[in-house]
C-alpha cells in the first residue's frame, strides 16, 4: 500500500510516496477461456556438448523435483556420422527416460545429395529430394528402434540464411515442392518445416496454403533471431502447433535473465506459440552452466516450466495490468499464473480467478536475489488474492483446482510376452486433470506418467509386478499389480488371421483390402472373398451376390492374381487354417497364393457390376515357425449403419500375447487426401470373439499413441483429429473391430489393424 504526504503548490497536487508498492489494476484469469495447448520447454544439445550429458545433467534439465528445471523438450541434430549419432541418441534416450519428447532437426543432409557435394552451404538436389524424405524417416525409425521415439523431425534448420558452418540452402518454392510432393513418405515422426531463422511467413504460408503440404506438416517451426515473435493466424487456422524452435542471448546478467522471462511470456501469451527452445542446455549462456550448477536464466526458464506442463491450456488473463506489469496464466491439474514485474519498484497485483474452483495459491520467485524461493501459501477470498510482486522479478502462483479424487475404471491386465517384443500396459481412470505414476516392483518407473505404460524390446529384466497410481488435486488411488512375465519361446504371438468387412459398391467404392507380409521368405497365404456365405452362414442382409478379387503387388501395381468363385480343392485348406465352410458351388471367391515380403492390395467387386456387403479375409498358410509373417491390414469403405458398419476381425496365435494398433481413419481421409464424404466422427469398438463383449473403445485418440503409429508405419494424424485409435496388448484369441459413425451418420473410413513387435 502507500501512503501520501501532501504538498500544495498552486493548483496543483504533489505525492511523495514513501511506501516501495504500487497498486496495479487486477488481473482476471479465466480458466474457462482457452487458448493454445503448451507442448512444453526445452533446449538443444547440438554440437554441445560433444559427449552425452551427464546423468546429473539430465536430472537436473529434465527432472522436476528440488533443484531441477523441469523441462520437458529436448532439440537434436540429425548427425550424418555415427559418432554425433550415439552421443544425440544417449541425450534422446536420457530425456525421454525423465518424460521429455524429442525433435529432430538437420543442418545438412548428406554431402552427396548437394549440388555441391559439401555439408556446408550449397542445396538439395532435385533428384535427391525422395532420397531425403527417406533419410529422415529412417532417421526416425532408428531413433524409435532405440528407445528414443521422436516427437517431430525438421526438414532443415535455418534454410533462408547462408552460413559457413553446416547449412543448405532452400528457396520457399524448393521447401513447398518438398513438403508437398515428398514429406508424406515421413511417416515415423511428425513432420516440423521450415524453421526460418527468423519464422519468416514468406517460407511457410505456400506450405499452408497447399492443401497437400500442409496435410504433409504437423507443425510450423522457427526462430526469432531478429523479428517473428508474433501470431501467426494462418497457421492456427490450418490446424498446426507453431513452435519457436531456438533463440538465445548471451547476457549472463539479471537484466538478461528477466528478459528471457518476457520473451517466453511473449511467444506464449502473445503469439500463442504451443513451445520455447532456447539454444544450448548446457553452456555459460544456457539454463545450465558449464559446471553444471543452474543459471539465472535456468531459475527463469523453470519459473515456467516446472508448473506449465505439457498439454496444459493457455487461459485469458490481463495481459499488463499495470505498467511493466506482464501476466500469463495456464491450466491443466493447477492453475498457473506467471506475472513478471520490470518495474524497478514491488506492485501489490489482485488476482481474481473466474470459473476454476481454487482455494489458495503457492507463489514462487526468481529475482536477482531470489532462486525459484517457495513463498507463504495466499488463500483465496471470492476467488481473489493479492500479492506483492517484488521490483524486477517473475512470480509463478500456483493453486489446486478443486475436483473430486479420481477412481479406477479399469485396471491394467498382466500378460505373457516373448522376449524382444512390445508390451502395452494400460489404465482407466475417472476424473479430472489427472496425473499417473507407475512402478515397476515397487519402484517408480522413470518418466512413466502417462495412461499408457509402453515397453519396447522388453527382456527377463522387465518381468515382475506393474502398477500405477492415478492423482489428482482431490486424492490418489493405486491400480492392482498387472504380472508381466517374459519368455524365450519360438511360437510368439503373431496374426495368422485378418478380415475387412464393409459394404462393396462401384467404381471408386469397391471394397480395397491392403495387407503386408513382413519377412525374409515368401508367405503362403489364402485371401478370400464372402459374399452369398455371409448370407447363408451368418444371416446379413443385402450381401454381394457374385464377388471377384482382383490382388494387386503394390510394388508395381499391377495385378498379379485375380479369381471369380473358388475351387472346392480349397476345402481342405479351409479346414486346416479354421475358416469357415463355404457350400460347395457358391459365388464366394478365393485364392491361395505365395507372395514375397512385401504390400498387397486385394479388390474386391461384384463380378457382375452388382454391390452388397462382402467379407475380404487374409490367412497365413505357414503355420509358426515361418521366416515371414502378417502384420498388418487396412479396408477403407463406406461406413453406413447396421449391418452396413465396418468391420475388421483379427486373430492371435501363438503362446504369448501380441501388441496392436487400431485406427479408424474419417477426417484425414477428407483433410489430407481430398476424400469427399469421408466419415467425420468415427467410433472404434473392440470385441473379444470369445465373450462377445468389448473389451475396448475408443472415440478420438492422444498423442501418447503416435510413437506406435510410428513404429508401425501407420500415417501420421493431425493433432486434435477427430480420427480414432486404440493400442492394446492382447492374449492369443479371435478378435473384431468395429467403425460406426458417433452420431450413426455414413462416410468413408479406413481401419486398420497392425501388429507392433
Amino acid at each position: 500500500m502507500r501512503t501520501p504526504a501532501l504538498l500544495t503548490l498552486v493548483g496543483c497536487v504533489i505525492y511523495s510516496f514513501v511506501a516501495p508498492a504500487v497498486q496495479a489494476a487486477t488481473a482476471v484469469v479465466d480458466v474457462a477461456s482457452q487458448h493454445q495447448i503448451i507442448r512444453g520447454f526445452g533446449g538443444a544439445t547440438v554440437f554441445m556438448p560433444t559427449q552425452p550429458l551427464s546423468t546429473a545433467d539430465l536430472d537436473t534439465l529434465f527432472g522436476n523435483g528440488p533443484g531441477q528445471i523441469g523441462l520437458s523438450l529436448l532439440r537434436i541434430r540429425v548427425a550424418t556420422d555415427d559418432a554425433w549419432r550415439a552421443v544425440e541418441l544417449a541425450n534422446a534416450q536420457g530425456a525421454k527416460a525423465r518424460g521429455a519428447e524429442v525433435m529432430a532437426t538437420p543442418w545438412s543432409p548428406p554431402a552427396a545429395m548437394k549440388t555441391n557435394a559439401s555439408l556446408i552451404g550449397g542445396s538439395l538436389k532435385t533428384s535427391s529430394y525422395a532420397d531425403y524424405a527417406t533419410y529422415l524417416n529412417d532417421f526416425a525409425k532408428y531413433m524409435t528402434a532405440n528407445g528414443a521415439s521422436l516427437y517431430a523431425i525438421s526438414v532443415q534448420n535455418e534454410p533462408d540464411i547462408s552460413v559457413t558452418y553446416e547449412s543448405c540452402d532452400w528457396t520457399a518454392d524448393q521447401m513447398l515442392d518438398f513438403c508437398r510432393n515428398y514429406a508424406g513418405a515421413i511417416t515415423a515422426a511428425r513432420v516440423i518445416a521450415p524453421e526460418s531463422f527468423h519464422f519468416d511467413h514468406a517460407m511457410s504460408d505456400p506450405i499452408l496454403n497447399d492443401p497437400v503440404a500442409a496435410a504433409n506438416v504437423a507443425i510450423i517451426g522457427g526462430h526469432i533471431y531478429g523479428a517473428g515473435l508474433a501470431d501467426y493466424p494462418l497457421a492456427r487456422e490450418e490446424g498446426k502447433d507453431v513452435w519457436m524452435t531456438e533463440h538465445l542471448d548471451l547476457s549472463t546478467d539479471w537484466a538478461g535473465a528477466l528478459g528471457t522471462a518476457m520473451e517466453i511470456h511473449d511467444c506464449l501469451a502473445v503469439a500463442n506459440f504451443n513451445a520455447y527452445f532456447w539454444w544450448y542446455l548446457k553452456r555459460y549462456y544456457g539454463p545450465l552452466g558449464e559446471d553444471g550448477v543452474v543459471t539465472k536464466r535456468g531459475y527463469v526458464m523453470a519459473q515456467f516450466s516446472k508448473f506449465v506442463r505439457p498439454g496444459y491450456v493457455r487461459v485469458d488473463a490481463t495481459e499488463s495490468p499495470a505498467s511493466n506489469v506482464h501476466v500469463s496464466a495456464y491450466a491443466g491439474g493447477t492453475v498457473v499464473i506467471v506475472a513478471i514485474n520490470n518495474s524497478p519498484s514491488a506492485v501489490d497485483q489482485t488476482f481474481s480467478v473466474q470459473n476454476g474452483p481454487v482455494t489458495y495459491v503457492t507463489p514462487w520467485t526468481t529475482s536477482s536475489s531470489e532462486n525459484l524461493a517457495q513463498q507463504p501459501a495466499i488463500a483465496l477470498t471470492g476467488g481473489t488474492f493479492t500479492a506483492m510482486l517484488p521490483a524486477q522479478s517473475v512470480t509463478t502462483f500456483v493453486g489446486d483446482l478443486i475436483v473430486p479424487a479420481p477412481t479406477i475404471t479399469a485396471a491394467p491386465k498382466g500378460h505373457t510376452i516373448a522376449l524382444g517384443g512390445t508390451v502395452v500396459f494400460d489404465v482407466e481412470a475417472s476424473g479430472q486433470y489427472l496425473g499417473y505414476q507407475w512402478t515397476h516392483d515397487g519402484q517408480i518407473v522413470a518418466g512413466a506418467t502417462g495412461q499408457i505404460l509402453t515397453l519396447r524390446n522388453v527382456q527377463s529384466t522387465d518381468s515382475g509386478r506393474y502398477a500405477v497410481t492415478v492423482t489428482n488435486s482431490g486424492g490418489s488411488v493405486t491400480s492392482s499389480d498387472a504380472v508381466l512375465s517374459v519368455v524365450n519361446t519360438p511360437n510368439p504371438g503373431r496374426l495368422v488371421a485378418l478380415s475387412i468387412r464393409s459394404p462393396v459398391g462401384t467404381g471408386a467404392n469397391v471394397q480395397v483390402a491392403g495387407f503386408v507380409i513382413a519377412g525374409s521368405a515368401p508367405k503362403q497365404v489364402l485371401v478370400r472373398a464372402s459374399g452369398p456365405a455371409l448370407n447363408t452362414y451368418f444371416g446379413i442382409t443385402n450381401v454381394l451376390a457374385d464377388p471377384m478379387i482382383d490382388l494387386y503387388d503394390q510394388s508395381t501395381l499391377k495385378v498379379i492374381a485375380s479369381d471369380d468363385n473358388w475351387d472346392p480343392s480349397l476345402e481342405s485348406t479351409f479346414k486346416a487354417l479354421w475358416a469357415h465352410d463355404w457350400q460347395v458351388g457358391s459365388k464366394d471367391a478365393a485364392m491361395l497364393e505365395t507372395l514375397k515380403p512385401g504390400l498387397y492390395t486385394a479388390q474386391v467387386r461384384g463380378a457382375d457390376g452388382g454391390s452388397g456387403n462382402a467379407l475380404t479375409e487374409v490367412y497365413d498358410a505357414d503355420g509358426a515357425g515361418s521366416k515371414s509373417e502378417l502384420l498388418a491390414i487396412s479396408g477403407r469403405s463406406l461406413v453406413g449403419t447396421g449391418d452396413g458398419v465396418q468391420i475388421g476381425g483379427f486373430v492371435i496365435r501363438g503362446s504369448t500375447a501380441l501388441t496392436v494398433v487400431l485406427r479408424a481413419t474419417g477426417p484425414t481421409l477428407g483433410t489430407d487426401f481430398g476424400i469427399s464424404g469421408a466419415l467425420a466422427d468415427p467410433i472404434l469398438d473392440l470385441y473379444d470373439q470369445s465373450t462377445l463383449k468389448v473389451i475396448a473403445s475408443a472415440e478420438g485418440w492422444d498423442a501418447s499413441l503416435a510413437s506406435h503409429f510410428a513404429a508401425v508405419g501407420a500415417y501420421p494424424w493431425a493433432e486434435g483429429s477427430k480420427d480414432s485409435a486404440i493400442v492394446i496388448t492382447l492374449d492369443p484369441g479371435a478378435y473384431t473391430v468395429i467403425a460406426r459413425g458417433k452420431a450413426d451418420d455414413s462416410g468413408v473410413a479406413l481401419v486398420e489393424i497392425f501388429a507392433e513387435k
